[in-house]
Order: C-alpha cells, then structure tokens, then sequence
C-alpha cells in the first residue's frame, strides 16, 4: 500500500463503538513497511498514520455527526534522548510539597577538605572559600579573604576552630599575624548547645543536610558530571539569621562513588548546591564544591 505521501506502509483496520457517547468508528494504523522502505533509523517498521473515521451523536442537534481524523507522525524514534528524558524531571528551582523520597542521601565522610566557588546570581559576585573539616579531632578551617577589609584586614586569612578548647585561630597568610577568639555561635562549623556554649557540627549538619527533608528528583549535569540530585524548601537562609527567608536547596552528588585516601570506604562527592531565594526571584546562588576525603593537616 503506498501512501499520498508516498511512503510505502502496511496497514491494519479495527471497529469500534462505544455505548457512551454513541459513536462508531474505522481505526486504521498505518506503518511503514520495512521491506520497501528504508527508514532513517534503520530497517524497522515505524508508525506513519492513523485514521479515524466514523459517526459520534451531537449532543446539541441530537443527530449523528460525521467525522475523518487523520493523524500524521514525523520524527519518530523507538528511545528516549537525554533532552526528552530531562522533560519528565522536576526543573531546577522547584520544589514539590510533600514530595516522596526515594533515595536516602549520601553519607557524608568523617574528615575533608573541599574549595568552594560561590557565586551570587542576582548581586552579580564570585567568591571562594577553601575549607578543613575533622570530626575525630574536633577541628575545622576556612580560608577566605575580607574583600570589605574588617577587622583582620584585607590578606588572605586562615581561620582555625579548636572545639577541644574552644578557641578561634585567626590567622594572616601574609604576615604571619596571629588573633585569638572564643568560638562564635551560629559559626559556620558549630551548633549550639545551651545559650552560652556551642559544638562542632556532625558532617551532615556541615553541609545543612538535616535541617530540612530532601526528595530525589533524579540525575543532572553538573561541569560535565552526572549527579544524583536531591531538593529541599528551607528557612535557615541567610546566615547567621535572624532574619530568614524560604529558600529551595538542591544538592548535586555524583552518582557513582569514589574512595577515600586511606580507607575502603566508598562515598558519593558533593559537586554543587544550588540555593534559591523565592521572595526574590532570580535570587540565587550556585555553590560549586571540590571535595576530597583526604585528611590534610589543619
């Protein structure tokens, strides 16, 4: 059988009623025939037309109505592209209340070290920090730089954190100079714990993983790497509060697992956590981390 179009098919016929809506009808599937035509993914028979003709009652005259449906389909491939398969995803930003969780999050390791890049999407800036983090030893470390120039200056600062004594290292890189602190509360690396003291956080609560319950939505790109990525709505943003606004997070892990420097535990490499603000739109900010699970002097 060919076509007006042309193109040769094969073609199968079925009739139908239905008691409801009182109508009967002609379906006809056409496919190509993969005999005499060749298709562009190959020798394989392909849906090319579907014909619906028939009669259905006018609910508004009370008499039949005659009708010829043809549908025509074009591009037709038997898989899914990366693209289309994307389609189906919750998009970045969003978050669905209520939403089921059907992967637990990665376990975070003991001891790391990870490079941030942080950008602010809505200010138009690009910051960094350079972080240490050992739970075993109660002590953590940023590197930053105060482009503002506070207190310590405008060198690059090394900030050390002994929970053990309680005491804060500010460093300079340049000079050597050496301040000391008690830790503050609502740091960066701690939780308080009655008003007046505070401790090291645990290597879920570092990375705010507890705060919220977070829901799969599935697998991204991230600089080129293929990550799990789970969603949360917060209101713990921007620290060190009071004043905090509802926030979506998304946290980008690697999908497979890597292995940490000394040990035969496997874990999964945060590689992003994308923080948006909702009362201001296009509020967002995009944290791009380096991890290793190395246990680097602090």
């Amino acid at each position: 059988m060919t076509l007006t179009s042309g193109k040769r098919v094969i073609g199968w016929e079925s009739c139908q009623y239905n008691d409801t809506t009182s109508y009967t009808q002609k379906v006809t599937w056409y496919f190509s025939d993969p005999e005499l035509w060749y298709e562009a993914i190959g020798k394989a028979s392909v849906p090319v037309l579907m014909s619906l003709v028939g009669s259905t009652l006018d609910r508004t005259t009370g008499s039949l109505r005659n009708f010829n449906h043809q549908y025509a389909f074009a591009d037709y491939r038997p898989y899914l592209t990366q693209g289309v398969i994307n389609s189906f995803q919750i998009p970045p930003g969003v978050y669905c209340k209520n939403d089921v969780n059907l992967k637990d999050l990665p376990t975070i390791p003991s001891h790391f070290t990870l490079r941030s890049e942080i950008i602010d999407a809505f200010r138009h800036t690009v910051g960094w920090t350079h972080e240490y983090y050992d739970s075993g030893l109660k002590l953590s470390r940023y590197d930053f730089k105060d482009s503002a120039g506070g207190k310590y200056g405008t060198n690059e600062l090394k900030r050390i954190h002994d929970f053990n004594s309680g005491v804060a290292y500010i460093i300079d890189k340049v000079t050597g100079q050496c301040w000391t602190s008690t830790i503050k509360l609502q740091d960066y690396d701690n939780r308080d714990i009655n008003g007046t003291h505070v401790r090291l956080r645990t290597p879920s609560e570092f990375f705010d993983l507890d705060r919220s319950n977070y829901s799969y939505v599935g697998q991204r790109l991230s600089r080129g790497i293929t990550c799990d990525v789970w969603v949360s709505k917060s209101h713990y943003w921007p620290p060190p509060g009071p004043n905090y606004y509802a926030t979506i997070w998304e946290y980008y892990f690697t999908a497979d697992t890597r292995t940490a420097v000394g040990s035969t535990s496997e874990f999964n490499v945060p590689v992003q956590l994308r923080i948006t603000q909702t009362v201001v739109r296009g509020n967002t900010y995009y944290i791009r981390i380096i991890l290793n699970s190395e246990n680097h002097a602090l």
